[in-house]
């Protein structure tokens, strides 16, 4: 069969920044369906190369770019990205779309069923993601453009379901793991769970995507790996655990060695960023995958997430050697009692032993920090803003609490009458990216601290020494023009803010 599978757009309708981070999970779908032997093209519509990623300015310039999103998903839209949409389905004339729904993504998910069906009704639409565990039956119930909905891990299944599609005579959906669906009369079935992927070694490494520039459809450059899928933390406002079930599994470092060596032989660049939730969760695993990289003389930088809770002196002298130059980590909030209200446990006094560690092994550190968190006073932001100010990261990625659906967040701020659930299964419990759900602040007063909270990171992130310390040395070392091309680009996209 044919199957499109397309990362919805968001970021691109705002008139912000586009996504840069290369979307594994599709990837790795796409590429399996490719080894059943499916012809299967991943399109990206919320990427764009062209444009670097930067921060937002403040808590104001988000809300606004939402409602710019609003108002493009909204039927009267024209927006050039749909046109781009509706060209590749007359030109690779899928039998099946498949459509990864993030609950943020929602509404352009919904939109793009739409466009589909009305291109060529006998497609078969299909959805699956964080947004799915939560709605499946409601969306199904709710929108006639939607054919299947998928949970948990997509590969095994969404290839059981082409397999089942290719004939029709033979069909019997009730038979697929993990499906959810409309019987002959109409009404909806879930399907037991399917268990998931025991031995991620035995999936095929993730395939190309493309995003379409012009009359183009252009490779995104692939420079992240996946070692491992889960997390077996329990903060209260993460989706991860919807998918994921606290559950954490490694792929053999021998495998992941392979895929990067693989990606760097056929990529220009020699920097590489881990995805994984926690990269070094498991030590033991950690050392042997640096050892094997510093042995077989594996020349790359790369960067990885993972908690705070796991770095000690001896991954930091061992991960260095092994060509890490930079480590994100999510602390969240200044605030102790934040932090154990979202049951995140961090323990400030280690953190502030960390950060001079960072600094002594030169490594380039990341610190994503929130605002807007139930019950969050101006003394908590106060703490976060401190924070941030006496750790010196070399960078900040700053964002307001978007409580998601299924999350202990989202079901508190619930029974708070924070969210209006009318139409939530099509992301309308999401009536902004900027919502003032402390209950203690007025609106007045939390975006002036929120405003004061992106100041205080846009600074740490426009610091000349931290800009140099956060970009991907080695591949300008190997492509130096590209150096000044970037920066001119930089330069350009600054001017337009």
């Amino acid at each position: 069969m044919k199957i499109l599978l397309v990362d919805a757009p968001f970021y691109r309708l705002q008139g912000s920044t586009p996504s840069t981070v290369y979307p594994l999970g599709l990837a790795y779908i796409t590429s399996y369906l490719k080894n059943e032997g499916h012809d299967s093209l991943y399109l990206n519509l919320d990427g764009d190369m062209s444009i670097p990623f930067l921060n937002p300015l403040s808590a104001s310039a988000i809300k606004a770019e939402y409602e710019n999103y609003l108002q493009e998903v909204s039927d009267a839209s024209n927006h050039r990205i749909w046109q781009d949409y509706i060209e590749v389905l007359r030109i690779f004339r899928p039998d099946v779309v498949g459509i990864s729904i993030p609950s943020v993504k929602a509404k352009s998910v919904f939109k793009l069923l739409k466009i589909t069906k009305s291109v060529a009704s006998r497609i078969y639409t299909v959805v699956g993601g964080h947004h799915s565990q939560v709605y499946a039956k409601d969306m199904l119930e709710n929108d006639k453009n939607l054919d299947f909905v998928i949970r948990d891990e997509g590969e095994i299944t969404m290839a059981e379901l082409a397999r089942q599609l290719e004939n029709p005579a033979s069909f019997r959906p009730e038979s697929i793991l993990g499906l959810v669906y409309r019987d002959s009369s109409g009404n909806i079935k879930v399907n037991e769970r399917r268990q998931f992927i025991e031995d991620l070694d035995k999936l095929p490494w993730p395939s190309f995507c493309y995003y379409k520039k012009g009359d183009e459809l252009i490779p995104h450059p692939k420079t992240a790996i996946m070692a491992s899928r889960g997390c077996p933390y329990d903060c209260n406002y993460c989706a991860t655990n919807n998918m994921w079930a606290r559950r954490v599994r490694m792929r053999s470092p021998d495998n992941v060695i392979k895929e990067i060596k693989h990606t760097i032989a056929s990529q220009k660049g020699r920097f590489l960023t881990f995805c994984d939730d926690c990269f070094t969760l498991n030590k033991k695993w950690l050392v042997e995958l640096c050892d094997i990289i510093i042995k077989d003389k594996i020349r790359i930088n790369w960067d990885c997430i993972t908690s705070i809770n796991l770095l000690d002196e001896t991954i930091f002298r061992k991960i260095v050697e092994a060509g890490c130059v930079k480590v994100n980590v999510a602390i969240e909030s200044g605030s102790q009692r934040i932090l154990r209200i979202v049951n995140k446990n961090i323990d400030f006094d280690i953190v502030r032993k960390l950060f001079p560690i960072f600094r002594k092994y030169k490594i380039s550190t990341a610190v994503y920090v929130m605002v807007g968190f139930p019950t969050e006073t101006e003394y908590d932001i106060r703490l976060t803003q401190g924070i941030i100010q006496e750790l010196r990261p070399n960078r900040v990625y700053c964002s307001v609490l978007l409580p998601l659906p299924g999350t202990v967040c989202y079901e508190q701020c619930i029974a708070r009458g924070l969210l209006d659930l009318t139409n939530a299964w099509r992301g309308d419990s999401i009536k902004s990216t900027v919502m003032n759900l402390t209950t203690t602040l007025t609106d007045e007063e939390f975006y002036r601290l929120a405003d004061e909270t992106f100041d205080i990171c846009y600074k740490i992130n426009t610091n000349m020494f931290n800009l140099m310390r956060c970009v991907p040395v080695m591949s300008y070392l190997k492509n130096p023009s590209s150096l000044f091309f970037d920066a001119i680009r930089m330069a350009q996209y600054l001017k337009k803010r």
